[in-house]
């Protein structure tokens, strides 16, 4: 049997191509899931494929993990983007906990807003019919105020307000949280795996 495509290319500057047995596996030094190393590097990883099919062209990937392409952890150059990464992730995990609550005007606001794009929405729907909506119509939903005056009046109170900004820092604060942990588990993996 010939050799691959891969063992007879050479790369630019004329040296072989570092063949990397398959089952070698790494760390990734961004989302420490561990993947098959493929040419000395990481493959990429980390996507979902949206309206994909077998066999046919179209369709779209999104969130590829940024640690495609690197070396694993484990490597003197993996183990300085992992912990990088675990500085990063360590420093915006504090400074999102050190942030103050949520207020009921941000709780408002933010209120107002989901539910005018909810609507919004629906009335983009709508507006596919043969009749195009008036110029009075399209103002009275142009500005949080104005459609929160027409269209949501009495459907909010100042308790919907705070718990809606209470559910804001809850999410923020476990944001943080998963934040420090993760810069945590980094350095570990580091300390395990030393260059």
């Amino acid at each position: 049997m010939g050799k691959s495509q891969l063992e007879e290319k050479d790369r630019s500057d004329g040296a072989p191509v570092e063949m990397t047995p398959m089952t070698e596996t790494g760390l990734c030094p961004y989302c420490l899931g561990s993947f098959k190393i493929v040419r000395g590097v990481l493959p990429r990883h980390g996507f979902r494929a949206h309206n994909v099919r077998h066999g046919t062209s179209g369709g779209f990937h999104t969130g590829a993990c940024n640690g495609a392409g690197h070396q694993k952890i484990g490597t003197e150059a993996g183990n300085t983007k992992a912990l990088d990464n675990a500085t990063f992730y360590q420093a915006r995990g504090e400074e999102l906990a050190a942030l103050p609550a949520f207020t009921r005007e941000e709780g408002k606001a933010a209120t107002i807003r989901a539910a005018q794009d909810t609507h919004l929405t629906r009335r983009a729907n709508a507006w596919a019919t043969p009749v195009p909506p008036t110029a009075e119509q399209r103002a009275a939903y142009a500005t949080p105020e104005a459609f929160a005056n027409t269209s949501v009046r009495g459907w909010f109170s100042d308790a919907s307000y705070d718990h809606r900004a209470k559910s804001m820092t809850r999410e923020r604060t476990q944001r943080a949280e998963a934040m420090i942990t993760h810069a945590a588990a980094l350095r570990e993996a580091v300390a395990q795996n030393p260059a």
